[in-house]
């Protein structure tokens, strides 16, 4: 039996360790306290929920396909969401009718944005558009307008001063996809009861039943190439395994691994990344009547608001109304530092000039979670900076959400992420 490290517990992680088969004993090492990574849970009103807001589609074929093979598709529920923007104030922006009541836009770039969405969708060869910023391709075909009021304040949101050198084909993986999970115009979101929390448990579960180990609070210090096979160092023991799967980002892959060609520590490292800080609310009523609000005003000090309350009932958090509030930046960014009750402070003002009612009494209680690596940035030519899979040929890999592209960096394409490199590495024989 071949006996395989995976460093990071969170989704990709985890579903090397499902998909691999019993030939394989797999043990996974994570440096936090819980495993999920970003999917993390923590407990709230008598339940659990995910620290960054998470939700899936029904076009998630991968994630589906895993939740049966775990026996956990009857907590799968499906609750229809409403999409938002504001500007100055609160407008839907779900539906085409919501589209054509859009005022902010002329006639015209209504028109014009419902075609731009419906090209989109039916383009089946992203590579087309990469050589494009959104804001060129916006200007070559009737957007000018649909850019500045739309997609330039959310990608500033987004990735801030990367903003205007983000690729078309970017905006391509979040419009594309995203139609299959579309009925007659409107959409419906998956969520699992209990949160993921409960996918995360099945998975640890099986692999222990499979012989391997899940070991939290555990860093690995180095990987180096041995004899046959690769050896992780940790504070204070060493452990040699057949192969090992890195799924950390980029920056941490490269310092793990001390001897790798200088031209792929620089590949790695010049991937950057933009963190978030998100604020939970519990609340005694709701904020609004949006499930996902985007921020396209660049006055308030957030990227949006995701009342997850309304999408999924508040029943099942005791009748508590829970919202995320926001904010992607830079991870050298001074808000990374803010004592939490300052950014509290700043983002309930923010609040505030969306919906004049609220006030900070009505925050019952609060939870702030920050991640420096939250997303990768996708500017430029992106697919030609992609990282590779093998690191040291046979023996060590990455995957992780840095090759997810232009797709979305959900819980669904990195389960897919993992299937297409098991079945590349079968193909050459790595896993015989």
């Amino acid at each position: 039996m071949k006996r395989v490290a995976v460093v990071g517990g969170g989704i990709t992680g985890f579903a090397l360790a499902h998909h691999l088969d019993d030939g394989f004993s797999v043990d996974i090492y994570e440096g936090s306290d819980q495993v999920g990574g970003l999917a993390r849970t923590f407990p709230i009103a008598d339940t659990f929920l995910e620290v960054f807001f998470h939700h899936f589609f029904k076009s998630d074929s991968a994630l589906i396909s895993l939740l049966e093979d775990l026996g956990l598709s009857d907590r799968i529920q499906y609750f229809p969401s409403q999409v938002g923007i504001y500007h100055d104030s609160v407008a839907r922006f779900s539906t085409m009718p919501d589209l054509l009541r859009y005022n902010r836009l002329s006639i015209r770039s209504r028109l014009a944005f419902g075609l731009h969405v419906l090209v989109l969708r039916r383009m089946q060869d992203w590579r087309r558009l990469e050589g494009y910023t959104v804001k060129d391709w916006m200007g070559r075909h009737s957007g000018k307008q649909i850019y500045t009021e739309i997609w330039e304040p959310l990608l500033k949101a987004k990735f801030g001063e990367y903003a205007c050198e983000i690729p078309m084909s970017w905006l391509w993986g979040r419009i594309a996809p995203r139609a299959r999970s579309r009925e007659r115009g409107s959409e419906s979101l998956g969520y699992l009861r209990g949160s993921l929390r409960e996918l995360f448990k099945a998975l640890s579960k099986e692999v222990t039943q499979r012989g391997g180990t899940v070991a939290c609070d555990t860093r690995v210090e180095s990987i180096t190439p041995a004899d046959n096979g690769v050896t992780l160092h940790f504070e204070k023991r060493s452990i040699n395994y057949d192969m090992v799967f890195i799924t950390t980002d980029c920056r941490e892959a490269a310092r793990m691994i001390p001897h790798i060609p200088e031209d792929v520590r620089s590949n790695l490292n010049s991937i950057e990344y933009f963190g978030v800080v998100c604020a939970v609310l519990e609340l005694g009523a709701p904020l609004g009547e949006i499930y996902w609000l985007n921020n396209a005003n660049s006055s308030l000090p957030f990227s949006g608001i995701v009342e997850h309350t309304n999408l999924v009932p508040s029943r099942y958090y005791n009748g508590k109304h829970i919202a995320y509030v926001f904010k992607y930046l830079s991870p050298q960014d001074s808000l990374f530092s803010t004592r939490d009750e300052e950014v509290l402070s700043l983002f309930f003002e923010g609040v505030r000039k969306i919906y004049p009612d609220f006030s900070a009494g009505q925050v019952e209680n609060w939870h702030l979670f920050r991640s420096a690596r939250a997303t990768p940035v996708y500017y430029g030519p992106y697919s030609a900076k992609r990282p590779p899979a093998e690191l040291v040929p046979d023996r060590i890999f990455l995957v992780n959400t840095s090759q997810i592209y232009p797709e979305d960096r959900n819980l669904n394409n990195s389960i897919l992420l993992v299937r297409d490199l098991l079945q590349l590495l079968g193909k050459k024989g790595v896993l015989d």
